[in-house]
């Protein structure tokens, strides 16, 4: 089966007026019974040409569209008398009110059942407790990340969890944490750092809910549905070519060692955290060579740094 919204031309701002005249409808195809191939059925319009704007032409058929759907869904078919389904529809309509007026004062018993629900799930998994939880998801994430990556993933849920014990909130089960309960550990993560660093955190926190869900400890990664926020790149200070050789100047005579790390940046870009992290035994000072540069393969440029050792 196949489902198709026709609006004729792409309302732009020059060809609006030639779209909107031309045909709006749904339609949809049903295998022919007798040829066993799908066949396109009539297009249902409704009066959506009462409507003038693509918005609310758009809108009106998708609620079409979905009401048909359930139709389907429901057993209707445009080959054979659909009458037994019009009346069963129609009798739940106008019967309700008849058939609820008894039981109306037993209505209100049956909706705890979305809490005894959650119940049956908790014994199941989410009793977690949190702390159970995140010590769960931080020992499988620790087999599945490298090392650098894991420590910082490790300090950002380490921080969620600080936050939760000074709320009162870490000694309950996993289940108990909302999404207003990430929100409001995310708002107070922007208001002391930056958006940047609270979308880092949203990130590793629904990394770990995602691990929790795909084992069946929550029922959904809520986490995900969480916006990032739009950051703002400030632009990092420049100097001026004099102010560069005097800077170069003053650091060879009083302080060799930090000359020694800008040149590991300028002329390799690397990272600062990248230079922190070299080691001697990365390095092959007979062939002036570097044995090992994270996972990638060596380029270059790598090469150009063992001068400044050597």
């Amino acid at each position: 089966m196949e489902w198709i919204l026709n609006p004729g031309l792409s309302s732009r701002k020059k060809k609006k007026k030639e779209a909107l005249s031309k045909s709006w409808y749904v339609y949809y195809s049903y295998r022919d019974p007798k040829t066993g191939k799908l066949k396109r059925q009539t297009n249902i319009k409704g009066g959506v040409y009462q409507l003038k704007t693509k918005r609310e032409r758009y809108s009106f058929l998708r609620t079409m569209r979905e009401a048909l759907s359930k139709l389907l869904e429901l057993g209707f078919n445009p080959y054979e008398d659909n009458s037994h389904l019009e009346a069963q529809l129609f009798s739940d309509s106008t019967d309700a009110p008849k058939t609820q007026k008894e039981p109306t004062p037993k209505v209100p018993q049956p909706q705890p059942e979305t809490p005894t629900v959650q119940n049956e799930t908790d014994e199941k998994g989410n009793g977690m407790s949190i702390d159970e939880a995140f010590k769960f998801g931080l020992s499988m994430k620790e087999h599945m990340m490298n090392k650098n990556s894991y420590v910082q993933y490790k300090s950002r849920i380490g921080l969620f969890e600080k936050w939760l014990k000074s709320e009162k909130l870490f000694d309950k089960p996993i289940s108990s944490i909302t999404k207003k309960i990430v929100n409001q550990y995310l708002n107070t993560v922007v208001q002391k750092t930056s958006a940047r660093n609270r979308n880092n955190s949203r990130t590793d926190i629904a990394f770990m809910f995602q691990l929790l869900e795909e084992n069946e400890i929550v029922r959904s990664n809520f986490v995900q549905s969480i916006p990032k926020l739009k950051t703002v790149p400030k632009r990092n200070k420049t100097y001026t070519p004099d102010q560069e050789k005097n800077i170069n100047s003053y650091l060879e005579k009083h302080d060799p060692t930090l000359h020694l790390f800008i040149k590991f940046i300028s002329f390799n870009f690397l990272r600062p955290i990248e230079v922190c992290r070299l080691k001697i035994k990365d390095v092959d000072l007979s062939d002036k060579k570097p044995k090992s540069f994270n996972s990638a393969p060596p380029q270059a440029s790598d090469f150009l740094f063992i001068n400044f050792i050597v």
